[in-house]
């Protein structure tokens, strides 16, 4: 195997195996398990998060997933995905027009906050999940409802794996560029903000919703988007992930 020129950490332990060594040059890192969120005023991250990290993509997106490798990270409902140099980027689906992906970090506990950096080329929605389980469906934070850009909350059942009856939080103009999400579930409570990466974080989070039941439970989260067509792809990449305590 040849190490990638810009290495996409999602296990940094099995890229290190794989390729000999860890990767060292170029200024690609291997990672302690607690870092600063980086640039831009986006805040700390977790604390005690993995981290899945990426370089800054110098190409454009590969949109044929049989390219890449999956590089450790799971689906709950029939996303078809791709996990290279550029970050992780959802190209289809096979069962349902929300696919959703999973890092390969398991938080230790339900109680979990999910922080990412997102590359978004075009408008179209994206977004984290959080509480997934793929016999019960998941709590989703979207970017935009009806084309409209305002962030949202929304439970879905693992039948349909749709949105639904969301509660909105403050509308923004959209722009494309990085944009940074934070998802935090905590018991009945789960909260969420969206923010440009070159802004300072949010003081406070933007939209808030109550769970209960199957929704106050569950240590799956990760990254989704909405494809209203299986082959015509949301332009947005997961550059880095974390998945920890609250």
């Amino acid at each position: 195997m040849r190490c990638p020129r810009h290495a996409f950490i999602a296990s940094a332990l099995l890229l290190a195996a794989s390729c000999g060594r860890f990767a060292d040059e170029e200024g690609v890192e291997v990672l302690p398990p607690s870092v600063d969120a980086g640039d831009g005023g986006g805040g700390a991250e977790p604390a005690d998060a993995a981290r899945v990290e990426a370089a800054a993509p110098d190409a454009a997106a590969v949109l044929d997933a049989s390219t890449c490798g999956t590089g450790g990270w799971t689906t709950p409902n029939g996303a078809v995905y791709c996990v290279d140099d550029a970050g992780a980027r959802i190209v289809s689906w096979s069962s349902f027009n929300h696919p959703a992906i999973s890092p390969p970090t398991v938080p230790p506990s339900d109680d979990y906050t999910i922080m990412a950096t997102i590359n978004v080329k075009k408008q179209g929605e994206f977004g984290l999940v959080t509480r997934v389980r793929p016999d019960a469906g998941g709590v989703f934070f979207g970017s935009e409802y009806g084309g409209s850009s305002v962030p949202f909350l929304a439970l879905a059942t693992a039948s349909t794996w749709n949105p639904t009856s969301p509660s909105f939080g403050p509308s923004y103009a959209f722009t494309p560029g990085r944009y940074r999400m934070k998802l935090r579930a905590s018991g009945t409570t789960v909260q969420g903000k969206l923010w440009r990466a070159d802004a300072t974080e949010p003081a406070s989070y933007q939209v808030t919703i109550s769970v209960n039941g199957s929704y106050a439970i569950g240590r799956g989260g990760g990254f989704y988007v909405y494809m209203p067509f299986k082959n015509v792809p949301v332009d947005a990449v997961v550059e880095s992930i974390t998945i920890g305590p609250n």
